[in-house]
């Protein structure tokens, strides 16, 4: 399951939704306005994603951008799920 997450401040609501349109995404896309998540997951950048295992762990983290449809992010990916 892909979930994006969006720091933006709630009044910003509109704006994010324009984005997801524009880009067409096929995801869920949550606000994060209040930062908990952000807290929870002791986030240091942005755009950072996080690959979490089917038991809940965080399996890898990486900070920055990151082409995930790449033939080398499936094959990690992968390995990191097995």
């Amino acid at each position: 399951m892909v979930l994006g997450i969006s720091n933006d401040q709630a009044s910003h609501k509109k704006c994010v939704a324009t984005f997801i349109k524009r880009l067409d995404l096929s995801f869920p896309v949550l606000l994060d306005s209040d930062g908990k998540v952000s807290e929870y997951f002791s986030v240091s950048g942005i755009p950072v994603s996080f690959l979490i295992g089917r038991d809940g762990a965080v399996l890898a983290h990486v900070v920055g951008e990151r082409e995930w449809g790449s033939e080398a992010s499936f094959e990690l990916i992968d390995y990191l799920l097995k």
